[in-house]
């Protein structure tokens, strides 16, 4: 199980007094997004010094309610930004910023920090934040080297592939085919197999199943091959960053 998540109200103290410290909530739940950047995108608003530029809709494809934390995460992803972090959000850095969410919870990076048995896995690499959606680039390598009749190498993260998934840790079910590789898997966990993903859409499946997108050299290791869906003919969604 994903460790639980903190939201924060879009402006302190109009959410309600129980609200003013912010609630950790499990990353199912259903709450808005406004997302942060340490470099200036353009109509995104800095509110002070300390604050990043943080925005609600502008370059995110309009507002965004009722979306799970891996949702949230990669509609910031896919505006070349991040979430926010609790500290940020309740300093008010996205506050004003649209969409009326000034008295909705808004999902924060922050994770739960009690010990768990259950650790997170490492966090997914965002683009290079002077990248669009449309140019950002990531590697796509075959299910198994050799395989496939298109050639493994750098596309746009908005093109559609296959999605297999890593974990450093043990999931139930998964394979680990060497000693040097994680576990992964193509469907267990992760709500069926998935085809023709764009990157965010993948990474977002990954997450969600606790786990995070293969890098480049784990893919080319074959670390991912034979774990179904037939995907070992076809390019599969890496996490590196050229």
């Amino acid at each position: 199980m994903a460790k639980p998540r903190w939201v924060v109200c879009g402006r302190r103290g109009n959410c309600g007094e129980a609200m003013a410290q912010g609630l950790l909530e499990p990353q199912g739940e259903l709450h808005e997004v406004r997302c942060c950047s340490d470099t200036r995108i353009n109509r995104w608003s800095k509110r002070s010094e300390s604050c990043p530029w943080a925005e609600s809709d502008a370059g995110m494809g309009g507002c965004h309610s009722d979306k799970t934390f891996a949702e949230a995460e990669a509609i910031c992803i896919e505006a070349g930004a991040r979430l926010c972090t609790k500290d940020e959000l309740e300093a008010d850095c996205t506050a004003g910023t649209g969409c009326g969410h000034d008295r909705d919870l808004i999902w924060s990076s922050d994770v739960q920090t009690t010990p768990s048995a259950d650790p997170l896995p490492p966090p997914p690499l965002p683009p290079p934040p002077s990248a669009s959606p449309s140019t950002a680039l990531r590697f796509v390598e075959c299910g198994r080297v050799g395989n496939c009749a298109e050639p493994a190498g750098w596309v746009a993260a908005s093109e559609l592939h296959e999605v297999r998934c890593c974990s450093d840790t043990r999931i139930n079910r998964w394979s680990k085919r060497s000693e040097s590789c994680p576990w992964a898997d193509s469907v267990d966990g992760m709500g069926g197999c998935h085809s023709d993903k764009t990157f965010a859409e993948a990474e977002a499946i990954c997450i969600e199943a606790g786990a995070r997108l293969c890098t480049k050299d784990e893919l080319e290791a074959d670390c991912t091959a034979s774990t179904g869906c037939g995907h070992d003919r076809d390019l599969i969604w890496s996490r590196d960053v050229p």
